[in-house]
């Protein structure tokens, strides 16, 4: 199907979806609106029947009223004197006062007299009878008290429904006392009602209502009934006595709905007519002005298509949006050639990134078979029982040292993926940056010592003796720094400088105070090209570098992202020959404390400078990995741990032999179980004075069945207050979720030596403490 036939259809149908929906909406909405109007003008002459009924008595009242109060009438009452009979109450004073009849009472409710409009033979006016009954049954005038200034309305008697108005007799300046009631009535009967629809210009029905219970007897609104030709609307009309007694009701043609209908035919007939011309002038406008060009243009890109040549372009006409298409297409057929050539440069990017990852999983496999080979030679070598004592510490020096190696590279890889996933969590703790540098230097002031080099830390007397930022992260970036600057340095030295940078002042969203940690080398140095590429992961200086000085080309790529993390930035320069210079740029957040130092200190922590050292306010050396208690290294049972009971809870034999014989070594009383039930039976049986009670546990988290987590938390609520240290392989666990477990702290495998002496001896002396 083609695009005409398609647009014509698509008008077509759009019409005929507009057409159906104002019929609908003249059937549905306008025609409601036409009966709600058939019913508000049903119920507004219902309402003008009831206040012309209303008016009726009203216009009574005021008749009576002129009698009642009148002397003539009120000296009547008290002398009955027949002159006033004669001449008032006749046959033609009644009829022209419109009345069915008229009656006057005493006091006492008695009726003294009552007349009507017609005379009998003897020319004697009498009242009829329905009406002295209609007045009488109804006991109002037994009460005239009830009555009190008058009261007007309708009386009923049986089939009998007349308009009543009763009055207390008074003088002509409407003063008593009463000497007693005047009735002036008139029968609701055909002819009032035909005078009510000449009135109201509808069809009019009063009747009596049959029994208190009948419909609308009790409501005082108006109702609506229809027929297929005429619409009514009844109500009912209270009595004197408040009760309805009578139901009127008007019905009327629903001429209002049929000029309804009338309307809605024309005008759906109307939008027919216009639709269809609209769809005609539409499918003629758009051929022109559309359907035409399109064809044109499509026919001339087939063309240029089929001869394969992006130096043809086709034809602009108009400045419209087709206009502005084939220009488009025009700077598209332009641009064709250049994005040739920018889709070569990208094919050579990708096969260059292809050939850096290829290059770091070579590198990767040199980093990892290099020391695993190395410790599985060691480990072989250790087996020959010929090997002397000396030979065999430098062969357990190698495992170390290798196994370390290894350990780095795990968790540059951990880090690095941590980073690019997101999850990296910063902390923002107080802490002392000198320390935290100082000790960070300290780890690889043994390796500079090694290659002789100069190893110092200057700290200017602006920086702050405590910060709030992340003290672990800030030391993986100096430690990375530095061993890398002792690393590309053959000879020299390495300098690191903390200083603290002020805020920039006068200049809208500027940085707070910064801590500058400078670390500037005399190694190999880098050219422009290295340092554009320096700190993209999986790249060294030069592709070389990995081979001559080892490593992952991770380091800085996870140092600048965790700079940046922390609100940061870590820059570098320098040249081929001249050494370089890493400058770090971190937040100090909330400063609580003043400058750490009056003027600059120096610390030499390695080569020729003063020996190491360093001021209280400096955190103290980080215990090293293979550093043990003389106790230990000699054998005696004593040592750090001597008198602790620790509880070993791991299903890998050989770690949890490893961690018994470290503990032991420290002077710890050890136990130890394969899986965590059997652990918390032990520490209940302990708890019970039934078996040994230990002050500390050290628990694997994934394991068979129970998981240390489980563990803990029983031993928790059994009531054990000891230590509970988490040894786990994962990466990634959160400190606070193991706390919230019942866990003291955690460690991560492979755990050093120090570390966990040092974490078992914290956590039972602040216990101790605690208690």
């Amino acid at each position: 199907m083609g695009l005409s036939r398609k647009t014509g259809l698509v008008i077509g149908a759009a019409l005929g979806v507009l057409i159906l929906a104002v019929a609908t909406v003249c059937v549905t909405v306008v025609m409601d609106g036409y009966r709600r109007l058939e019913r508000e003008f049903a119920v507004r002459n219902a309402a003008r029947l009831r206040e012309s009924i209303t008016h009726l008595h009203t216009q009574l009242q005021v008749k009576a009223s002129d009698w009642s109060c009148w002397d003539d009438t009120y000296e009547f009452m008290a002398d009955r004197n027949e002159a006033y009979v004669e001449s008032n109450l006749n046959s033609e004073s009644i009829e022209s006062l419109g009345l069915w009849g008229m009656a006057f009472a005493d006091n006492d409710g008695r009726l003294l007299l009552a007349r009507g409009p017609e005379e009998d033979e003897y020319g004697q006016v009498h009242p009829d009878a329905r009406f002295v009954d209609l007045i009488q049954g109804s006991g109002w005038l037994s009460a005239p008290e009830r009555i009190g200034d008058g009261v007007h309305g309708l009386l009923r008697d049986g089939d009998t429904v007349a308009l009543v108005a009763m009055l207390p007799i008074l003088t002509s300046e409407r003063e008593g006392p009463s000497r007693g009631t005047l009735v002036f009535a008139q029968l609701l009967d055909e002819e009032i009602r035909g005078e009510l629809e000449t009135l109201i210009q509808v069809d009019v029905r009063l009747e009596p209502i049959d029994e208190p219970g009948d419909e609308l007897a009790g409501s005082p609104g108006i109702s609506t009934s229809t027929t297929a030709k005429t619409i009514s609307a009844q109500t009912t009309i209270a009595g004197l006595d408040g009760v309805p007694i009578l139901r009127s009701s008007i019905t009327m043609p629903r001429d209002i709905l049929a000029t309804g209908w009338n309307t809605v035919r024309l005008t759906i007939l109307a939008v027919l007519a216009c639709g269809l011309a609209l769809w005609m002038v539409m499918d003629r406008a758009l051929r022109r002005l559309v359907l035409d060009r399109v064809f044109r243009l499509s026919n001339e890109l087939s063309g240029i298509a089929s001869a394969r040549e992006s130096a043809l372009r086709v034809g602009v006409d108009g400045s419209d949006e087709l206009g502005s298409l084939a220009r488009g297409i025009n700077a598209m057929l332009q641009a064709l050639d250049s994005k040739a050539e920018e889709l070569r440069q990208a094919r050579e990017a990708a096969e260059a990134a292809t050939e850096s990852r290829t290059q770091f999983l070579a590198a990767m496999s040199h980093e990892v078979r290099s020391p695993l080979s190395a410790l599985l030679g060691c480990a072989q070598l250790m087996e020959d029982d010929s090997l002397s004592p000396e030979r065999r510490r430098a062969e357990l020096a190698a495992v170390l040292r290798n196994g370390r190696h290894m350990l780095s590279v795990v968790n540059d890889l951990l880090d690095h993926s941590k980073l690019e996933a997101g999850r990296m969590t910063i902390e923002h703790v107080e802490f002392a940056p000198g320390g935290v540098v100082v000790e960070a230097c300290e780890m690889q002031s043994g390796a500079a010592e090694a290659k002789g080099l100069d190893l110092s830390v200057a700290i200017d007397p602006g920086v702050p003796t405590r910060i709030s930022a992340d003290p672990t992260r800030l030391r993986q970036i100096v430690l990375n720094l530095v061993s890398n600057a002792v690393k590309f340095t053959p000879s020299g030295s390495v300098r690191v400088r903390v200083s603290a940078e002020e805020p920039d002042a006068g200049v809208d969203g500027a940085r707070g105070a910064m801590l500058a940690v400078d670390v500037t080398d005399t190694g190999i140095g880098m050219g422009p090209e290295q340092l554009a590429a320096l700190f993209t992961p999986y790249a060294q200086g030069e592709s070389s570098t990995a081979r001559r000085f080892g490593g992952t080309g991770l380091g800085l790529s996870i140092s600048r992202s965790l700079a940046r993390q922390m609100g940061g930035d870590l820059t570098a320069s320098g040249r081929p020959g001249e050494g370089a210079t890493f400058s770090l740029r971190l937040p100090m957040g909330e400063i609580a404390a003043s400058a750490e130092y009056a003027s600059v200190r120096t610390i030499c922590l390695a080569g020729s400078g003063a020996p190491l050292h360093s001021t209280g306010t400096l955190a103290p050396p980080a215990l090293s990995s293979d550093a043990a208690p003389a106790s230990a290294a000699s054998g005696a049972p004593s040592g750090p741990l001597t008198g602790v009971r620790v509880l070993v809870i791991d299903d890998c034999d050989d770690n949890r032999r490893l961690l018994v014989h470290h503990l032991e070594r420290a002077g710890a009383g050890v136990t130890s179980v394969a899986d965590a039930r059997t652990g918390v039976e032990m520490v209940g049986r302990g708890l019970a004075g039934s078996g040994p009670a230990f002050d500390a546990v050290l628990t694997d988290l994934n394991m068979p069945g129970m998981g240390g987590s489980e563990a803990a938390a029983l031993m928790r609520r059994a009531g054990f207050g000891g230590t509970i240290l988490a040894v786990t392989a994962s990466s990634g666990k959160k400190l606070h979720a193991f706390v919230g477990a019942g866990f003291d702290d955690m460690l991560q495998k492979p755990v050093d030596k120090g570390t966990l002496i040092g974490a078992v001896l914290a956590g039972t002396q602040g216990r101790a403490k605690a208690a």
